[in-house]
């Protein structure tokens, strides 16, 4: 669940082309209209210096509590718990509380955006480059014992079903998510 992509040439530069997702083309009108959506810190009101959890900002606990409401609440939070899976899987250490967003429906409901911004920092960590031993999630996981896990490699599964508990979310699922990848 992430905007559309394409690379795309112009005069001999490739470029990477992302559709946004917070716009859309008006028939009526022939313009284009913004769709109402906040980031998870302005729908928690949470300060933007707070976007890393590590700072004191929100984490997997608080957007699972808010996506209980989305009008697309079992959807929305299984592909949350999903997606978080996945920045594990690939190195993504920017998840934070600006990179998830709901949209904002006319009756005041709301529900889960594409996912964005998205980057692997393995690539970086060729050579002389980050050192892998210091690569961390933007939010933690729970411990199986007791605290956060943030350090990728000392993220396993067994963490992201000990998450799933803590945030009501259902264990089998969430194995099955990671059975899944």
């Amino acid at each position: 669940k992430v905007p559309s992509v394409e690379i795309l040439d112009f005069d001999n530069v490739k470029s990477l082309v992302v559709e946004r997702f917070d716009r859309a083309w008006s028939t009526s009108t022939g313009s284009l209209i913004r769709l109402a959506q906040e980031d998870m810190c302005q729908a928690l009101s949470v300060p933007t210096h707070l976007k890393y959890q590590a700072d004191g900002g929100i984490g997997i606990v608080e957007i699972m509590q808010l996506l209980n409401s989305s009008t697309n609440a079992e959807k929305d939070r299984d592909n949350f718990m999903r997606f978080q899976v996945f920045q594990w899987l690939i190195g993504a250490t920017d998840g934070h509380s600006k990179n998830f967003s709901i949209f904002i429906e006319t009756n005041g409901a709301y529900r889960l955006t594409p996912f964005y911004d998205i980057m692997s920092a393995y690539p970086a960590s060729n050579g002389k480059g980050i050192n892998t031993r210091k690569l961390k999630l933007a939010m933690s996981l729970k411990s199986t014992s007791s605290g956060n896990k943030w350090h990728l490699e000392k993220v396993y599964p067994r963490h992201f079903i000990a998450t799933a508990e803590t945030v009501g979310f259902c264990t089998i699922r969430m194995q099955e998510i990671l059975d899944e990848f």
